[in-house]
């Protein structure tokens, strides 16, 4: 009676390595009842083994992935936040231009009032009246208007 031992039968199989031992199963150098099925699940073995490392590393790899995405939400969410200051800090440059044109359009107007030039001998050829219509606010309180 022959006894299948097989651990043994495995270590040679592996020196073999599997496209040799799939080349003798098609040839029909591995035969027997006990070892053709035993090559065969040690192939199939083999391959679940591979399969596994493929989906291990697919598994990584996604990890890999997820975690560069969520960097990069974090990254685009602190480039918005930067984009909306940039926006409200142009936005306040807008309305500090628009208060200064203001600011020198009221000087403008102020500085188109002449004071009338006094004449010698006592007679001012500009009559009072048009002098207050024209005159800025702060000269008619101030009371530095001519009188009729």
């Amino acid at each position: 009676m022959v006894v299948f031992n097989k651990k043994k039968f495995e270590k040679g199989l592996e020196r073999w390595g599997e496209d040799e031992v799939r080349l003798r199963l098609v040839t029909g150098t591995i035969r027997g009842e006990l070892n053709v099925p035993h090559a065969y699940e040690w192939l199939r073995r083999k391959e679940e083994a591979r399969a596994r490392a493929r989906e291990k590393e697919s598994m990584t790899i996604a990890r890999d992935a997820a975690k560069a995405a969520k960097k990069s939400a974090s990254s685009a969410k602190a480039a918005n936040i930067i984009s909306v200051i940039a926006v409200i800090i142009a936005a306040a440059a807008v309305l500090i231009s628009i208060i200064a044109l203001f600011q020198e359009t009221l000087r403008g107007d102020v500085s188109q009032v002449h004071q009338p030039k006094p004449v010698t001998g006592g007679a001012d050829p500009e009559k009072a009246e048009p002098i207050r219509k024209t005159a800025p606010e702060p000269m008619r309180q101030k009371g530095r208007l001519p009188s009729d």
